[in-house]
């Protein structure tokens, strides 16, 4: 991580000198350093990073550039894990907007910014519209890729947390139980997703009083842990 900082440090520097701070190419390199930042937990340098980002590609593409909706993305996700739900919500209803319009409503990277729409609905409690943001991305994904595709496996458990959320929890375990059986399927017994999807079943078991079948899954994610 220190390393990759250092190479994304320098490459600004270069950039910067080179060809001025409002070039293009150095909206991707403040994305990258703002990556590093938020893996480190420095929320507040990600953020200044994401909106300088914004600001040059704002101002060279305008504001219906597709590249705009990684970096609102993006943006986003610091506000998300800062509890700022209101300015995430903001900006990932942006994104949708401008994906939408360049690539229509079957556009398979709409599904990324749904999961994240609705994972903030399901923190402010609006279950429906969050269950709704799911379901188009999972149908998204069936349409594009099939039933089998790894990445219905997040948006299963994502889906899955609205249930448990809602008190729905037969549903909620069959779509984690469903998640499972893809994540085994494409990547084997040991797979460290499989141990997050064995938690979060786990935690439905444990609700109901199924404590054997939550201790054993909880066991299973800790075995998968330990190898990686």
């Amino acid at each position: 991580m220190k390393e990759a900082k250092s190479l994304y440090k320098v490459a600004l520097e270069i950039k910067t000198k080179k060809y001025g701070l409002d070039y293009v190419g150095l909206a991707i390199s403040f994305n990258n350093l703002a990556q590093v930042y938020f893996t480190e937990g420095r929320l507040k340098k990600a953020e200044g990073l994401y909106k300088e980002a914004i600001e040059i590609e704002k101002k060279k593409y305008g504001l219906d550039y597709v590249g705009l909706a990684v970096s609102f993305n993006n943006l986003a996700q610091v506000y998300f894990t800062e509890g700022r739900l209101k300015k995430a919500e903001g900006l990932y209803k942006e994104a949708i907007e401008i994906e939408k319009k360049k690539y229509g409503l079957d556009y398979v990277g709409l599904v990324t910014t749904f999961n994240n729409l609705a994972q903030v609905y399901e923190k402010e409690g609006r279950l429906k519209e969050a269950e709704g943001l799911c379901k188009e991305a999972i149908e998204i994904d069936k349409k594009k890729y099939g039933l089998d595709y790894i990445g219905l496996a997040t948006t299963f458990n994502n889906l899955a947390l609205v249930y448990k959320t809602g008190g729905r929890l037969k549903e909620a375990e069959g779509l984690y139980k469903e998640a499972i059986e893809i994540q085994k399927e494409k990547y084997g017994l040991d797979y460290v997703g499989l141990a997050s999807s064995y938690n979060n079943l786990a935690l439905v078991y444990k609700i109901e009083g199924r404590l054997k079948e939550a201790e054993d899954l909880y066991k299973e994610a800790i075995e998968i842990q330990k190898k990686k």
